[in-house]
């Protein structure tokens, strides 16, 4: 995986860090039916920094009165070159395409850094942010865990773990 030569990095990603996650590309009252994108936010300096180049910068200001600094990043799966999407859990690491960048809509992360290019269309006056290439590490789904340790004992013997099975009698038990 190599991000383009254009392409602007931002690293640190963790799951606050994104945010307003569509994958799926679901329609909805911020989104149009089919457009995938999700929003990074960024500390003060990152997002001076890419205002400077002509993104768009959202500046949410929270309840607590701080200011949120967001930037929208367009994920276009159907592309000719669509962007790479590596993915790491703790049992292995995949290339994710199109039916599978869905799964990040709900995904805990735990760190990443996301390459993306800039386009700036005639008729605007910023440019947008368009995914090239995404390393995300995220978190397995824990109650698949407790079924994977079932395999962990040597070959042919089953060891039940009361943890997670329980001490209760079952039918075959008899």
């Amino acid at each position: 995986m190599a991000h383009s030569q254009k392409a602007i990095g931002i690293m640190n990603l963790k799951n606050e860090t994104v945010k307003f996650r569509n994958f799926k590309g679901e329609g909805g009252k911020f989104n149009k039916k089919g457009d995938r994108n999700f929003k990074i936010i960024l500390d003060d300096a990152t997002a001076d920094n890419l205002e400077s180049q002509g993104f768009y910068i959202k500046h949410a200001v929270r309840n607590n009165g701080e200011v949120e600094h967001q930037l929208k990043i367009n994920v276009k799966m159907d592309s000719q070159w669509p962007p790479e999407i590596k993915v790491f859990t703790k049992n292995g690491d995949r290339d994710w395409g199109a039916d599978e960048i869905g799964n990040l809509d709900d995904a805990m992360i735990i760190g990443g850094e996301v390459w993306f290019n800039a386009y700036q269309s005639p008729n605007s006056d910023h440019k947008t942010a368009w995914l090239d290439e995404m390393i995300v590490a995220i978190q397995d789904n824990v109650n698949y865990d407790k079924y994977r340790a079932l395999f962990d004992a040597p070959a042919g013997e089953f060891i039940p773990d009361p943890e997670y099975m329980g001490n209760e009698r079952m039918p075959w038990d008899e």
